[in-house]
């Protein structure tokens, strides 16, 4: 059993009309798990007075489990809603599996909004745990799917890529300012190399992983036949987005944050819209290389960056704009199961 229990049981907020159908928010940690069970139609006010309880992670999730089931007083888990946290989310996923119902992952940012409103003050994992509950009772976000082993790997292979990258640039960086150590700056060139050649095998070993899926090298062809776009672009956009014909148009330029935010009110308030910049910043910086480019050799591309300027669009606009189409123009190449053609699009 968990650390705490439940300070106040689940027929106490019985109410009239109330659907027996239950959502369990669960805040994950490192070391422990807190839990909420929170009933479809359940009144706002209640939300603090949730059945609530904390876990220790070693045991495994079994407590967890049972601890919701005796919750439920015969009704239904309708979901399980956990906020975004990278591995510590897709590995609960895994352990939970189905043992108590679809598992909902949602963007912090939105779990944020929704405790505001309900007006919590409290920063704790219980009070948190209390607001997942409520949301997924509220909202009822649609179940994450689980990604692929293959996908999972290319992911977490592309992030340590990226990170090496940046080592390496910062390491670049102490080197041209010209240390006046032999001794330091033979040990960056050596670092610098060592980090090229742990750059250069795991770029092997993501070209391999794609190789081997057929799915994936035809979808990287696809891409990478926009002039412009090349292989470590394509690489990023399937690494971190997946299949992008999962998304709606409007919902992959949101999830990537390329859209324009306007921020106005009555007659004084104008101000310039501007990018929200929320989301995938790896995928929205590997996109703003490949616009640079192709507003160059790219004419469809040159051809809307002029467009957008002489009609009194700022540079940094326009290039959003391209970084919008390309990539907008990726998916339309993956939904259609065809390549670029600057004549067709």
């Amino acid at each position: 059993m968990g650390r705490g229990e439940h300070e106040t049981e689940l027929s106490i907020a019985r109410r009239r009309g109330m659907s027996n159908s239950y959502w369990i928010g669960v805040d994950l940690g490192k070391q422990s798990l807190d839990a909420a069970v929170a009933e479809v139609g359940g009144p706002t006010a209640q939300w603090m007075r949730l059945p609530a309880a904390s876990f220790e992670t070693n045991p495994g999730l079994a407590p967890l489990v049972r601890w919701a089931q005796a919750q439920l007083d015969g009704g239904a888990v309708a979901g399980v809603c956990i906020e975004s946290t990278g591995r510590l989310g897709w590995r609960f996923m895994e352990t939970l599996g189905d043992a108590l119902g679809p598992v909902s992952m949602v963007n912090p940012a939105r779990t944020k909004a929704f405790g505001d409103s309900l007006g919590q003050r409290d920063k704790t994992d219980r009070a948190d745990a209390c607001v997942l509950a409520f949301y997924g009772a509220t909202m009822q976000p649609p179940p994450t799917a689980k990604p692929s082993a293959v996908l999972q790997e290319l992911r977490e292979c592309n992030r340590l890529f990226s990170a090496l990258s940046t080592d390496k640039q910062a390491y670049q960086k102490r080197l041209l300012d010209g240390p006046a150590s032999a001794l330091v700056r033979k040990e960056l060139q050596q670092t610098i190399r060592a980090l090229e050649r742990r750059m250069a095998k795991m770029q092997e070993h993501m070209d391999n992983l794609i190789a081997a899926d057929r799915s994936m090298k035809d979808d990287v062809e696809r891409i990478t036949s926009i002039k412009g776009v090349g292989p470590r672009t394509a690489l990023v956009l399937l690494a971190e987005l997946g299949d992008l014909r999962r998304f709606s148009r409007n919902e992959l330029a949101s999830y990537v944050g390329l859209y324009p935010r306007c921020h106005e009110s009555g007659s004084s308030v104008r101000k310039r819209p501007r990018m929200v910049k929320r989301g995938g910043a790896a995928i929205r910086k590997a996109l703003y290389l490949c616009a640079m480019s192709a507003r160059v050799h790219n004419p469809q591309m040159r051809r809307l960056f002029q467009r957008l300027t002489q009609n009194g669009k700022a540079p940094m606009a326009a290039l959003g704009a391209i970084m919008r189409k390309l990539l907008l123009l990726a998916r339309s190449l993956l939904v259609n199961n065809t390549v670029y053609d600057p004549c067709h699009t």
